[in-house]
């Protein structure tokens, strides 16, 4: 059974490159363009990773982090570069790794090496 990540990501170029990198590890990556399809796909379940694109989630970080508890799975948001404040709010509120999308595109495979390993 492979190992479980949601990606919250309506950009359909861009998780289409995070499933792909994701299936070079073994992981299933979920995708959900919706908040409501999120929530659902949570209460369903929990993944081990939940990656989230920051600035589509605008201002629910706690919302969503109340659906995820603390040590339940890996909780890791991405932005824009422009956008630094959506990062300080998600550490915040739970996140536990917050980094520019760019980053999250280099350290993607070092990211998914470790949630496969662990």
């Amino acid at each position: 059974m492979a190992v479980l990540v949601f990606l919250y990501e309506p950009d359909l170029f861009f998780s289409s490159r995070i499933e792909s990198a994701g299936k070079r590890f073994g992981l299933e990556v979920k995708t959900m363009i919706t908040i409501n399809a999120l929530e659902a796909a949570l209460k369903g379940g929990l993944p081990k990773l939940l990656l989230v694109n920051l600035d589509i989630l605008e201002e629910r970080h706690e919302s969503l982090t109340e659906l995820v508890s603390p040590g339940s799975c890996k909780l890791l948001g991405y932005y824009s570069h422009v956008d630094v404040e959506f990062a300080a709010e998600a550490l915040r509120s739970g996140f536990e790794v917050v980094i520019p999308r760019r980053a999250l595109a280099v350290k993607l495979n070092e990211i998914f090496a470790e949630v496969s390993s662990g």
